[in-house]
Parts: structure tokens; C-alpha cells; sequence
């Protein structure tokens, strides 16, 4: 998109049903105007309980970064790592892997997948 804006909060429209680009709106001003003139919404809503909605939604997603990150610490994946991995016999192992038949349910797995860079795109 190469939007260039300094200003927090920024806002975006998307068409996401039609699969368009985003249309940069601006900052909270800039959606409040939007809003007005497309919807016929207007807000009375106080800079002072705006400062306290985006302070409380910062806190909010401190707390949710921290728990995904709490939860990714105990993820220890087995590493796997397989050379010509474009190979009809890398093809037909990898399933094996992941299937959870060779190392339990249980098990995390984690593929790294390494070949030429020619053969590249086939992985």
C-alpha cells in the first residue's frame, strides 16, 4: 500500500469482499469526518475518553502478546531437516512426518526443507 503516515492511530478501509486495496483514511479525525460523511455518523465522544479507550486497548494487546508468547515458549517442535527436499523420496517422507503415526500425536514437528536454489520453488 506505501502509506506514509506518522500519526497514531491510523485507519484503513478495505473492500475485503470484492478483494480490493486499501484506502488510507487517515488518523481518528480523519475516520470521525469519514464516517460523517458516508454514514451519517457523528460521534460526541471526548479526546479524554478516547486517550482512555486506546490506553486500555494498548493494555489489552500488551496482555495478549504476552499470553501468545507465554504459549509459543512451550512449543519445543523436533527439528527435522531434509536435504534435496524436492526429491520424490522427500515428497512421499514428509506426510510420514507430520501424520503423527512415526512419533505421536503428541509431538510437535518442525520441517525444515532445504535444496539448490534452482529448486527452489518447488518446495
Amino acid at each position: 500500500n506505501r502509506w506514509s503516515y506518522t500519526q497514531s492511530p491510523i485507519i484503513w478501509r478495505e473492500l475485503l469482499d470484492r478483494g480490493g486495496k486499501g484506502l488510507l483514511l487517515g488518523g481518528f479525525n480523519e475516520f470521525l469526518e469519514h464516517a460523517q460523511e458516508y454514514y451519517g455518523l457523528s460521534s460526541s465522544m471526548l479526546s479524554e475518553l478516547m486517550l482512555k479507550i486506546a490506553k486500555e486497548n494498548l493494555q489489552s494487546k500488551l496482555e495478549l502478546i504476552e499470553e501468545d508468547q507465554k504459549y509459543l515458549s512451550l512449543i519445543n517442535p523436533m527439528h527435522i531437516w531434509i536435504s534435496s527436499a524436492s526429491n520424490v523420496t522427500a515428497y512421499n517422507l514428509i506426510p510420514l512426518l507430520t501424520s503423527g503415526e512415526l512419533f505421536g500425536s503428541e509431538t510437535e514437528v518442525s520441517l525444515h526443507l532445504l535444496d539448490s536454489e534452482e529448486k527452489e520453488d518447488l518446495l
